[in-house]
């Protein structure tokens, strides 16, 4: 009896540490999974697996990674669900739960597993919600801050203003190009239009010179030919007094003189009168060439006036444009630095961040080594420790044994001796010596008795231990196994934290390199644009300097067109005078 209750307890002891409890599977029609919903708020992620029936389950959590395993007996993956596979992988990325895999086993007990995966440290709870399980995993840290969507908003909207800004200025950059562009056109017009007035100048100067020489070669010609006339006419009167005088005889030559010299008169007043057309001919030419320098003049005035008007409107112009242009720049420019500073204080303080945050990787990264390596040493000493109690357990075993089957050979004993005192009561010889057998053979049966009693007892306390020391044994291995779960998600959270922090190190690297490439476009465009207003005050200097030269040869025009003026004057005096 006490042999057998001993081996009843040991090997259900032995059986529970080795197997745990296990549900056992109803009966009946399948538990159809239609659908696997998961929803994330923040640090919390709820998995609802969606059944046809009230669900049979089995909840357990493995290691390495960390993950929630749900097995579900008498279950199936409806086709909607997992499609042509045998399972389906929802990817959630969230805080709590990396992903979530729904899948049919292939093993032949028609049931469906879920396995949650965590992203980090964290509890779970697991429950049946009618025909639903809902898995709720909640991290152990909590999420960091995200930006709401009223803030998104915002953020977007600045973005927008602030392409829009850069698209303005852009547009007012490429009109600022055009109208220095514009301003040099209209300079280089005015430029070649005053150099075609001074040509016109110059010319109408050459035509005055001109004509003021004929006028004076014309005088010339007409005082000589005016002198002629006159010395014909005294020769002609001289002849005719001549022949007043003269006798009969001299008459005839005195008429044939006086005809000669009434010829040469006659000859000379034509030559004079030819020479008056002629000279009256070289003033109307030299009237028709002053009328029309003097209408080149006005037009050239009239294109210098132009000119310097134009000139001081493209020079105001180009003022503003390049006043506007500079405080443009001047704005972009302060915008750019700003944005400089800012980026460049976020990329030093992101900077020290990831160092800080890499920093504190690795020395948790050092802390999760050291205890992973206390965890697998404890883990190696609680599987001594069960293995030192499973041979505590054998030994246990093997002695209640023993003491079982010396309590049995001592209660033989003590009947045997029971029945050689009755026998010895009975006999009528030898009774003394029989009385005393009985009695040994009875003492030396209570002996065996009271050692198979010591070590049942000593069996008793050595089972007693040994179930202390399998109790202590699994506590430790179940918290090493604890420890290094924690420690292997601890150190995949401080490698996820460094990465972080370096892609926090590269993006700021990034954010300091564009905003430095920005503002350096900026400069340059602010450079240029001034380039350009330089070019465009040149092109309007040019333009003056040209208007103010036209100018001068238009009054060099003038004064040569008024000596002309005055000369044709006195010619057509001197033209009267000749003529009577």
């Amino acid at each position: 009896m006490i042999d057998r209750t001993l081996r009843t307890r040991i090997l259900a002891l032995v059986t529970l540490i080795l197997i745990g409890s296990v549900g056992v599977a109803s009966a009946g029609p399948k538990n159809q999974i239609g659908a696997v919903a998961i929803d994330s708020d923040r640090g919390v992620t709820t998995i609802r697996v969606r059944g046809s029936d009230i669900p049979t389950f089995t909840v357990y959590k493995l290691e390495r990674p960390t993950r929630v395993v749900v097995d579900l007996a008498n279950a199936s993956l409806v086709e909607a669900v997992r499609g042509d596979e045998q399972s389906v992988t929802f990817s959630v990325g969230a805080w709590a739960v990396s992903q979530t895999v729904a899948m049919a086993l292939e093993d032949g007990s028609s049931s469906v597993r879920v396995v949650a995966t965590l992203a980090r440290p964290g509890r779970y709870d697991v429950k049946a919600d009618g025909k639903d399980i809902i898995i709720k995993v909640t991290a152990r840290d909590p999420a960091p801050a995200t930006a709401s969507a009223d803030e998104l908003a915002a953020a977007q909207a600045a973005v927008t203003a602030a392409k829009t800004d850069a698209a303005r200025a852009r547009t007012e950059l490429a009109q600022g190009q055009a109208a220095a562009a514009r301003a040099q056109a209209d300079a280089a017009r005015m430029a070649s239009a005053a150099k075609d007035a001074t040509t016109a100048a110059a010319a109408a100067k050459r035509d005055a010179d001109q004509a003021k020489r004929d006028a004076e070669t014309a005088k010339a010609t007409a005082l000589a030919e005016a002198q002629r006339a006159a010395a014909a006419q005294a020769a002609a009167e001289t002849a005719a007094r001549a022949a007043s005088n003269a006798g009969q005889a001299d008459r005839g030559k005195a008429a044939r003189e006086l005809a000669a010299a009434q010829d040469a008169a006659a000859r000379a007043r034509s030559s004079a009168e030819a020479a008056a057309r002629t000279a009256q001919n070289a003033q109307r030419a030299a009237q028709a060439t002053q009328d029309a320098a003097s209408a080149e003049l006005a037009r050239a005035k009239r294109m210098t006036d132009d000119a310097t008007r134009e000139a001081a409107r493209t020079r105001e112009l180009a003022a503003i444009d390049a006043a506007r242009t500079r405080d443009e720049a001047a704005r972009q420019v302060a915008t750019a630095q700003a944005a400089i500073d800012r980026d460049r204080a976020a990329a030093v303080a992101a900077r020290a961040e990831a160092d800080r945050v890499l920093a504190s990787a690795k020395a948790e990264q050092q802390r999760l080594d050291t205890i992973a390596r206390a965890a697998a040493a404890r883990e190696a000493a609680a599987s001594d420790a069960q293995r030192a109690a499973t041979t505590q357990q054998q030994s246990a075993l093997a002695a209640a044994e023993t003491a079982a089957r010396e309590r049995a050979a001592a209660e033989q004993a003590m009947q045997a001796a029971t029945a050689q005192k009755q026998a010895a009561a009975g006999a009528s010889g030898d009774a003394t010596k029989a009385r005393a057998a009985a009695e040994q053979a009875m003492r030396d049966a209570a002996a065996r008795l009271a050692k198979a009693e010591a070590a049942r007892q000593s069996a008793d306390q050595a089972r007693i231990a040994s179930e202390q020391a399998m109790a202590r044994a699994r506590a430790e291995l179940s918290g090493a196994r604890t420890a290094a779960g924690d420690a292997d998600a601890a150190r995949m959270a401080a490698e996820a934290a460094t990465k972080r922090a370096v892609d926090e190190r590269a993006a700021a690297e990034r954010a300091k390199t564009a905003a430095e490439t920005r503002a350096s476009e900026l400069i340059a465009a602010a450079t240029a644009a001034d380039a350009r207003r330089r070019q465009a005050e040149a092109a309007a200097t040019v333009a003056t300097d040209a208007a103010k030269a036209a100018n001068a040869q238009r009054v060099s025009a003038q004064a040569a067109a008024d000596a002309a003026k005055a000369a044709r004057e006195a010619d057509e005096r001197a033209a009267a005078a000749a003529r009577r």
